[in-house]
């Protein structure tokens, strides 16, 4: 069996591969299904963004013509006919990737900006149109077969300038279109390589007219067996224009004409929007308002994600291994036994008082014995208290626990008796408790971490959380795990004999950097990477503080306002996926609730950073902390770093006030992804 998870791009999948592959989402909650992204039968524009691997491009081609006859290529019922899949889907669409047409030609100092935007409206109308009649001849060719010619030629007589007495048909116009094209092109070669110095041309029609619909809307008018099918036009890639060749685009999309029939989707990454004017000042047309969606919203509810990750690893397995459950997919993965690390431990120091975290205790008892007003006899009481020797984990969270007392100023031979009570069933059970549950992940972390102990990421549950709400970095992961597996001679998904904790380890970080380093690639702004590796240092450093928070921290929050630059350097950290930006409720002295904007790390980068990857808290800094961490100098930020540390290690940093908790909500819409544009 090749590597079936080999191709993580939609972009490079075959149109077969697009339906075979092809996982719809079943939201039973909110009724969501990836479909509903496209909306292909409403007539209202939209734009819908996605980060990268959030499964975009393989929803757009999924619904484009070409998809279309591979469905009907495998539908009995349609008999190999992609006309009878397009009544029955009540649409048909062009895709179209934008960045195929070299745009950035439309500049240069050889012409005026004007004369430059003008040929732009002309060239895009001109693809626009040669696009859609190429897919019209395809339809002739499949069973399209009474377009009214009589119609065809009064439409080409009333928006075409020449008046050549022939018959019109419809590839008469596209090799019109087809030639005027490259006729075009011809010409900017000309003009770039210095043997023109102007564009002498014609123009076969009005270059102001957004005449693409209306040469759509009349073929499509001249065919009854078209009738009550949509168009769409879906636009990708809008990124790859610039703030003027968007101005246009917007123009055509907030002023449709003829929107019972045709229809504009236009797609893009999260930080492709530029401009969001249009070229016209009028009131907006019927159906203008543009909604704008985000595929993130899709696939963030945890329960819908995991159905379909496992489905998508049914997908890709269809042809190799038949009738797979879940059970059999998830005993196929091996899952990290933390009793491994209490047996390493164990083996390395059998005796409590050896062990590292304990010598560190020690000391830092003995350093501030006088401020605590302890004896050094005090002090082995407190240690002896806490030593649970068969179960090191239990003696972190007696340290733990020692360490919270310690910070709010209580006696700590008291507090240790208390513990040692716990443990033996006396009293109070101060270990039952949901903090602790909670934080156990972190202790084995931290135990892994002062005994050179590899702290393993596996488990097919695990692997699917760090790729939470990404399908690209789900095959990603497999795809590593795979090559992986295949180099140490292991089978995957031979249940028999699971895939080992290391080989899963080694390809999730992989993966993680992988993310990390394409997601940076294209980000000019300095500023945005140095922020996001001072967050996710920072939140490290509490990982492996003396006493974690109680919430888990990988999100932040700040009160105040900030600085223009320093709100777009974060937004710029959630447009390229580096940041997860939501919602959530702070609290106020009166009860009354305010919202705050909270960014927390992504689950594929805790990964990178050694991270929990589940939220808890949210870290609430003030707007100058954010003003130096996004701007300030290394001195400075590292300043404001370790005053927040010390409050969270010995001596926890008296005076201070403890950080305000803030509680995340329920992730809906979040707020940078607003309704209309």
């Amino acid at each position: 069996m090749t590597n079936p998870f080999s191709n993580i791009k939609a972009v490079h999948l075959n149109n077969d591969e697009i339906v075979n592959f092809w996982v719809e989402l079943n939201d039973e909650i909110n009724h969501k299904k990836f479909l509903d992204v496209i909306e292909p039968t409403n007539p209202r524009p939209l734009i819908i963004l996605g980060g990268k691997g959030s499964g975009k491009t393989h929803i757009l081609r999924y619904c484009s013509y070409s998809a279309q006859k591979v469905r009907a290529q495998k539908s009995i019922e349609h008999e190999n006919c992609v006309l009878t899949q397009i009544k029955e889907d009540k649409y048909t669409s062009l895709l179209l990737e934008l960045g195929n047409f070299q745009f950035e030609r439309f500049s240069g100092s050889k012409l005026d900006k004007a004369v430059w935007e003008e040929w732009y409206f002309y060239y895009f109308n001109l693809i626009l149109i040669e696009a859609f009649l190429e897919q019209i001849i395809d339809l002739q060719k499949n069973g399209l077969e009474d377009i009214n010619l009589e119609k065809i030629s009064n439409m080409y007589k009333e928006y075409f300038f020449d008046s050549e007495e022939v018959l019109i048909t419809i590839d008469y116009i596209y090799r019109k279109i087809r030639q005027e094209h490259k006729k075009i092109d011809r010409a900017f070669s000309r003009l770039r390589t210095g043997f023109k110095n102007s564009l002498d041309l014609d123009v076969i029609f009005d270059t102001r007219s957004n005449i693409f619909y209306d040469i759509s809307y009349y073929i499509l008018e001249a065919s009854d067996s078209l009738k009550d099918i949509r168009f769409l036009f879906l636009l990708d890639q809008f990124e790859d224009l610039s703030k003027e060749q968007q101005r246009f685009v917007n123009t055509i999309l907030r002023h449709p004409k003829f929107s019972e029939r045709i229809s504009i989707r236009i797609a893009g990454r999260l930080y492709s929007i530029k401009e969001e004017k249009t070229f016209s000042d009028n009131e907006k047309n019927s159906y203008a308002e543009v909604t704008k969606k985000y595929l993130e919203t899709y696939l963030d509810n945890s329960k819908n994600y995991k159905q379909f990750a496992i489905n998508l690893i049914k997908k890709r397995l269809d042809r190799d291994i038949s009738n797979l459950d879940e059970k059999y997919l998830t005993d196929s993965f091996l899952e990290f036994d933390k009793l491994e690390i209490i047996k390493k431990v164990l083996s390395i120091h059998p005796e409590s008082k050896d062990r590292k975290y304990f010598l560190t205790l020690t000391k830092q008892l003995e350093q501030y014995s006088d401020s605590l007003n302890l004896s050094p006899k005090e002090i082995v009481i407190i240690l002896n208290n806490l030593f649970c020797p068969s179960d090191p984990h239990k003696e972190k969270e007696n340290i733990w626990l020692l360490y919270q007392a310690w910070s709010k100023n209580k006696n700590l031979v008291e507090k240790s008796q208390e513990i040692k009570n716990s443990m033996e069933g006396k009293f109070k059970n101060i270990h039952d408790n949901e903090t602790l549950r909670h934080l156990s992940n972190t202790f084995y972390f931290q135990i892994c971490r002062e005994y050179s102990i590899t702290f393993f990421n596996c488990g097919l549950e695990k692997i699917i959380d760090f790729s939470h709400a990404n399908p690209r970095n789900f095959m990603l992961i497999l795809s590593e795990i795979y090559a992986n597996a295949k180099f140490s001679e292991e089978t995957m998904f031979d249940n028999n004999n699971p895939i080992k904790c290391k080989t899963q380890d080694k390809a999730i970080k992989s993966a993680s950097n992988e993310f990390w380093r394409y997601a940076i690639i294209d980000i000019e702004d300095k500023f945005v990477v140095r922020m996001v590796e001072r967050i996710n240092s920072f939140f490290k450093a509490f990982r492996m503080s003396n006493k974690p928070t109680e919430k888990t921290l990988i999100a932040f929050s700040y009160t105040g306002k900030v600085s223009e630059e320093s709100e777009q350097i974060l937004t710029k950290a959630v447009n390229h996926m580096l940041l997860i930006k939501k919602s959530i409720s702070k609290k106020e002295k009166n009860n009354s609730g305010t919202m705050l904007d909270s960014y927390s790390v992504p689950a594929i980068l805790t990964v990178k950073w050694d991270l929990h990857i589940a939220t808890g808290g949210t870290f609430q800094f003030k707007a100058e902390d954010i003003e130096l961490l996004c701007k300030g100098e290394d001195k400075d930020w590292l300043n404001v770093y370790k005053e927040y540390i010390s409050r969270y290690n010995v001596p926890f940093n008296k005076g201070k006030k403890e950080q305000e908790e803030t509680k995340a909500i329920p992730y809906t819409t979040p707020s940078l992804f607003g309704d209309t544009l």
